[in-house]
């Protein structure tokens, strides 16, 4: 569902929550890597489409997720998704 709010608040449908998690069992987890990445690019389109300051954290997300610690990026993007929903 995360993905699918932040495809939808980017704008970008086809980025979707059901694409994400069968690319990641096909990959045996290495979308995990591209997708964090990819998520932070989205959501930084959503907060420049919103007229927000942009803050890019693809990399941020990107080295949290190599480390072993995505549900750490999960929280930060949903964090900030929770942010743009506010305003």
């Amino acid at each position: 569902m995360l993905t699918n709010e932040v495809g939808q608040a980017s704008g970008d449908y086809s980025f979707t929550g059901g694409k994400h998690f069968l690319l990641t069992l096909v990959t045996c987890g290495i979308w995990s890597y591209i997708w964090s990445y990819q998520v932070g690019k989205q959501v930084a389109e959503a907060q420049r489409q919103r007229g927000h300051i942009v803050s890019d954290n693809s990399i941020l997300y990107l080295v949290i997720n190599f480390f072993g610690l995505s549900i750490v990026t999960y929280a930060l993007v949903q964090s900030d998704v929770n942010r743009l929903a506010k305003y």
